[in-house]
């Protein structure tokens, strides 16, 4: 059994190494397998690098977990602190309405950047998107799901927030 497990793990190393350049000084998206948030767990189904139309650049991973929830999240990479404001202005001009708008903290306490909580329409039907996104310096993180109490779960569980100190 336990040469089995340890096969496992090695292999999704393995796995998940050749997915991810080594040596690549962009910030990697947090890669839980089987992490429990509450009574939530998400598995990591897919993870890549992503070019984005105007200049920047990222990486993004999905995730599924044991009901068939699938939730997002992506890493965006520009060249300017300026660039990466108006990509968040983009994605929050989509908004069909705005949950939450404030400043990101870090685990201490300190001010990361802006954060907005907001829905998308999903093409014309009457379902939506629930997106967390916040900016820190020239990068935009995104988490997106079907389920706003899964995206904010996410968030408090792999980016957490000092959100009581000032």
């Amino acid at each position: 059994m336990r040469t089995t497990a340890l096969l496992t793990l090695i292999t999704s190393f393995a796995f998940l190494s050749a997915l991810t350049p080594i040596g690549n000084a962009q910030p990697q998206p947090p890669i839980p397998q089987e992490s429990r948030i509450g009574d939530i767990r998400f598995h990591l189904v897919m993870q890549g690098r992503l070019g984005i139309k105007g200049g920047g650049s990222g990486d993004f991973s999905d995730y599924k977990t044991d009901d068939g929830t699938r939730l997002s999240t992506r890493i965006e990479s520009w060249r300017s602190a300026d660039q990466a404001h108006d990509a968040m202005q983009r994605l929050t001009n989509q908004a069909s309405r705005v949950v939450d708008t404030n400043t990101k903290l870090d685990e201490h306490g300190h001010i990361i950047g802006e954060r907005a909580v907001f829905l998308v329409p999903v093409g014309h039907s009457k379902t939506s998107l629930a997106v967390v996104a916040w900016l820190k310096e020239s990068q935009l993180y995104v988490i997106e799901s079907s389920k706003l109490d899964y995206a904010l779960a996410f968030e408090a569980r792999f980016y957490p927030s000092n959100t009581s100190a000032h």
